[in-house]
Order: C-alpha cells, then structure tokens, then sequence
C-alpha cells in the first residue's frame, strides 16, 4: 500500500514538474529569430506581389495590404510557437478595458513628447534623405494613413507587448521584457531615425503596458502618437517647415535648451518612479 502511494506522489509531482517546465518558456532566442524571419519574408513576398499589380506600387492600399498582411502572419506565427511551448496562448492578447486607464495614457502621451525632444540631436545625426522614405509613403493618402493610426498600433502593440514583452517578462523579468521587445520594436523599423525613436518611445510604451497590463492603452497611446506624427508631417509640408529641427523653429538656443532640460528631468523623474514601483510590486510578490 505504501508503495502504491509513494508511487502515485511520485507521478504527482512529475506531472506537476512537467506542467511547470511548459511555462514561462516563451520566447528564447530561437523563437525571436523565428518571428524576425518569418516578418522578413512575408513581407518581402507581400511586397512583390502588390508591385507586381497595376498601381500597387504607388498605391495606398498597397502599403495597407502589405502591412496588414505581414503583421497577421507574424503574430499568427507567433501565437503558434506560443501554444507549442506553453501548451495555450489563452490570455496572451486581451483588448478588454480591465487595466484601461486614461490618466496612465495622458501621462504616456506627455512622456512619448518629452523623449522626442530628447532624442532629437541624435536624429538629427542622420541624413534626412533615409526618413523620406516614410513622407512618401504618407503622401499615398487614406490607407496610407489609417494604416499608420490604427493598423500599425493593433498589430505592432499586439506582437510586440503582447507576445514578446508579455513572454520575455514571463521568463526574466519587467526590465527585460521592456527593454528586449524595445529593442526589437525599433529594428524592425528598419530605418535608422525610426530604429532610435521606436526604441526609446517603445520603452515608454512598454512601461505603461507593464504598470497597467493593459494591451487596449498601449494601442490607443500608440495610436495617438502616430496620428500626432502623420499630422504634424503633413502640416510641416504644407507650410514648408518639414527640414527644419524644433530647435530651429524655437529660434533662441536658451529656449530651446530650457525646454530640452525640462523633458530631460521629466524622463528621469519619471524613471525613477517607474524603477520605485517595480521594485515594490517584486518585494509584494516575494512577500
């Protein structure tokens, strides 16, 4: 008898020590390779299709086809590697209003416009000719947009904090998860200027989405920062002010400087406070 329940314990707790080997185990490096490749091809392949239509190559809906395209077959992939290594991807990607906080997003907003004044020598250390690209597509028109304001802040948001961050913090931690799908978020931009701002905007983003778990307030904070960029673009060409830096339109380096200083302290005030909350929700888990 005794041994028939040493026995039984013993499948207990193999059974449980397998079900805890399948968590947390998403993604390794493999995975994140796998996911890059897999958007590189799709995109590639989605790209020569659409050019190889009449118009596509020029044509709004073509950036809308070949985006939308390639995110849904990423994530799809993704979300398959998820359920093979953790056994279900069931609450990974919940666009509900739990968590959604207005607030955290007008702070979001004010954080995303202070890093853009931060990061703006740095652009500004690049040919300017790299991000006509990105003006060019815009001047497509309505898809072009609404490919920018709502496509891009669903999927993006939904690949890269849902999937990624969310499983990378799974495994090592808030700082990893944040910083590592930053990091990704920004190269798969591909162009320099965009590789720098999606890094440090994808870790503001990053932090609201590990403070508030909240997947519907990074897609409408990334949607609001998108609009406001599209927006701005088009009002600097028309009025013909899409070379000049903010420091140039300020005029006056001591404003200028002020302000910079200002959003410098911001972000790091903000940091610090963010650095304070993390460490305190570790000590209430540990507890």
């Amino acid at each position: 008898m005794k041994k028939e329940e040493q026995l039984s314990a013993s499948k207990t707790v193999a059974s449980t020590s397998t079900d805890d080997s399948r968590r947390g185990v998403f993604p390794d490096w493999k995975d994140i390779l796998a996911i890059f490749f897999v958007f590189l091809v799709v995109n590639l392949l989605s790209t020569v299709l659409v050019r190889a239509l009449p118009g596509g190559a020029v044509a709004g809906w073509g950036i809308f086809g070949v985006y939308t395209v390639t995110l849904a077959a990423t994530i799809a992939f993704a979300l398959a590697r998820v359920r093979r290594k953790e056994g279900s991807a069931r609450g990974w990607l919940r666009l509900s209003f739990r968590g959604f906080n207005p607030t955290v997003i007008l702070v979001g907003i004010v954080l995303m416009l202070a890093a853009s004044v931060v990061i703006e020598p740095l652009i500004e250390l690049f040919p300017s000719e790299w991000y006509d690209l990105v003006d060019q597509q815009l001047a497509n028109g309505g898809w072009a947009m609404f490919t920018a304001i709502v496509m891009a802040p669903l999927c993006e948001e939904m690949l890269f904090r849902g999937i990624i961050q969310g499983g990378i913090t799974r495994k090592r931690g808030s700082w990893a998860g944040v910083l590592i799908a930053s990091a990704i978020f920004g190269i798969i931009h591909g162009i320099p200027q965009q590789i720098v701002a999606g890094f440090v905007l994808g870790i503001v983003i990053g932090l609201v989405y590990d403070r508030t778990g909240s997947l519907l307030s990074v897609v409408v904070l990334h949607a609001i920062n998108n609009a406001l960029s599209v927006f701005l673009s088009i009002f600097e060409t028309d009025s013909g002010l899409e070379e000049q830096s903010l420091r140039e339109l300020i005029g006056s380096p001591e404003w200028y400087w002020t302000l910079y200083g200002a959003c410098a302290l911001l972000l790091v005030a903000s940091l610090a406070g963010v650095i304070v909350s993390i460490r305190r929700s570790r000590r209430q888990e540990i507890a």
